[in-house]
């Protein structure tokens, strides 16, 4: 994991902006040192609510601003978006939309236009009211 974190590191240090997902100790504190350095760091977690920053809760992706939370997309109803690694994958898409100006419904349709990846929470069936579902990557 430290050589991941570290990766991202290398990847925001020539950026204005970093989006880090802070889920884990590692890129929290990847965020924090990048936020000493001068950048501006945009948290993003799909399990924690944050005083600043987007959050997942449940399916719904919220934003906080000094502690106040709004929603501001969901994820309700996309197949193509199920689990919480693509909840994170959403919330990412959904930081980097509003910071290149964007507007919420642009953000949101494009969440339900999604089309998935191959072996990703990838929907391959149904029999009944069995879904068949292929995450083998």
């Amino acid at each position: 994991m430290q050589h991941y974190a570290a990766i991202k590191e290398r990847l925001a240090a020539g950026s204005e902006t970093a989006i880090v997902g802070v889920d884990d100790s590692w890129c929290a504190q990847l965020a924090d040192r990048l936020e000493r350095a001068g950048r501006h760091v945009i948290r993003i977690s799909k399990r924690l609510p944050l005083t600043d920053g987007y959050f997942a809760d449940g399916t719904d992706l919220m934003e906080a601003v000094h502690g106040r939370y709004s929603r501001v997309a969901f994820l309700e109803g996309i197949g193509s978006l199920r689990g919480q690694h693509n909840a994170q994958n959403a919330l990412a898409a959904l930081a980097a939309g509003l910071k290149v100006g964007l507007e919420l419904g642009e953000i949101q349709s494009g969440l339900e236009s999604f089309p998935g990846l191959a072996h990703r929470m990838e929907q391959v069936g149904r029999k009944g009211h069995v879904l068949f579902i292929n995450d083998s990557k």
